[in-house]
């Protein structure tokens, strides 16, 4: 592709995610002005899709804006992605990978102090 089309395709996603902006910034405007509009009254199906519109032109605007034609670029992801399934150690694990793992009998490892013996004696009974 010629970089003089790469040029315009850029400033055409800045320029539309500027749009984007705008719009969304006029909608949360004239939501704002709606909402505190005396008197006080519950949302109404229009405030609610001015609402939607400005997030969803704020969120999409901004990322034109900022990124441009990057935005479609290919990224490589780590060999450990959150894609990956979770390792599961298996029973022959080491050493090291066992104290990872909660004991199944926590008193093994943290043993209970001696109990202290506390007799009341009671009148007349030894």
């Amino acid at each position: 592709m010629p970089i003089a089309a790469t040029v315009a395709r850029d400033a055409g996603l800045r320029l539309a995610g500027l749009l984007g902006v705008i719009i969304a910034a006029l909608a949360l405007s004239r939501l704002y002005a709606l909402v505190h509009a005396l008197p006080l009254h519950e949302a109404t199906l229009f405030e609610m899709l001015l609402a939607a519109l400005g997030f969803v032109g704020m969120s999409a605007g901004s990322a034109l804006l900022v990124l441009g034609r990057h935005i479609f670029d290919q990224i490589e992801l780590p060999r450990r992605s959150p894609a990956t399934p979770l390792h599961i150690p298996s029973e022959e694990a080491s050493d090291a990978m066992r104290w990872t793992v909660a004991p199944a009998n926590p008193s093994s490892v943290f043993p209970r102090p001696p109990r202290a013996r506390n007799q009341v004696l009671l009148r007349g009974a030894r």
